[in-house]
């Protein structure tokens, strides 16, 4: 297959070292520090080559108004999450899950959703559902303890696999992000009160030129590829692998390159990515629609090499 990561209307190239914030600096340095604090804290889970775990992030699930970019593609989740459960995997939110920058209260987004919702409740009963919250899942606050429909959500999880001994850290990213998580009480007023009304108004959306443009202005201070630099320094320094979310570009490295995988999101345009983990490998899959939104089938589409575990 030989597909490794695309971006509409952005070309992404493979993330590398050696870019971004400079080795040693302070602010380098104080933002993997951060990492290093979400890591020393993650529970442990093992897993092993019977495993099968699936990995989503960014839905951003809302309330359904134009404002909600996940709405579009709510039916092709709610098929994904519904097969997911029943072929036996574990499911793993890497945050973002919800919009609480947006909405107020995640009550609201329950009832929009109750089908998701539902799954995570019969996934949780059985012991096989992770939540990791992002920085859009802290409605108020920095988010030291953020709970959903009483399931404890955590900042970070290592999938420790018991035959191989390697970790994967799974956390989402925005503790790299000085705007997100920093700046967060500042930008969550930013969304909440300019950004969800020119959402409304359609004037921008999630994947639309305008939010490319968007996205672009705000680059100074806000740009993707330094993030994930900031995450590969880590990567590197550290010596671990990483499953990460945030900057909804979808990433499954090929074997030679740094293991930093990332899950995508939920937001595109008619369809979602996320990844799995079963027989030993880990793989980026894409899920969509053919046909009618309402009515099309589902259908899901591996697009990148399996990469083994016990070589990352």
């Amino acid at each position: 297959m030989g597909v490794n990561h695309w971006y509409p209307s952005i070309g992404l190239a493979i993330p590398r070292a050696g870019k971004g914030v400079a080795p040693g600096s302070l602010l380098g340095e104080a933002l993997l520090q951060r990492l290093d604090a979400v890591f020393a804290t993650a529970p442990i889970i093992p897993f092993d080559d019977s495993s099968r775990i699936c990995f989503f992030s960014d839905c951003h699930r809302g309330i359904g108004d134009r404002a909600d970019g996940f709405a579009r593609n709510a039916r092709i989740f709610e098929e994904a999450l519904a097969y997911y459960y029943d072929s036996g995997y574990t499911y793993i939110e890497v945050g973002d899950g919800d919009e609480l920058w947006q909405n107020h209260r995640l009550a609201r987004i329950m009832g929009t959703y109750p089908r998701i919702y539902d799954l995570f409740q019969r996934l949780d009963r059985e012991n096989r559902l992770h939540l990791i919250f992002g920085n859009h899942d802290i409605a108020q606050g920095n988010g030291q303890k953020v709970w959903k429909a009483g399931i404890p959500t955590r900042e970070g999880l290592r999938l420790y696999h018991k035959q191989y001994h390697k970790e994967l850290f799974v956390v989402h990213g925005h503790q790299v992000d000085v705007v997100s998580d920093r700046w967060m009480q500042v930008s969550r007023l930013l969304v909440r009160y300019c950004v969800r009304y020119l959402r409304l108004l359609g004037l921008i959306h999630y994947d639309s030129p305008s939010q490319i443009i968007f996205d672009l202005l705000r680059e100074p201070l806000h740009r993707w590829s330094l993030l994930e630099q900031r995450t590969l320094e880590w990567i590197y320094s550290r010596r671990q692998a990483v499953i990460a979310g945030h900057t909804h570009r979808p990433f499954c490295p090929p074997e030679d390159e740094p293991p930093y995988f990332n899950a995508g999101c939920c937001v595109f345009d008619g369809y979602i990515t996320g990844l799995e983990i079963a027989q030993g490998n880990i793989q980026l899959v894409k899920w969509t629609s053919t046909g009618d939104q309402n009515n099309g089938s589902i259908t899901r589409i591996p697009v990148s090499d399996p990469v083994t575990i016990r070589r990352i």
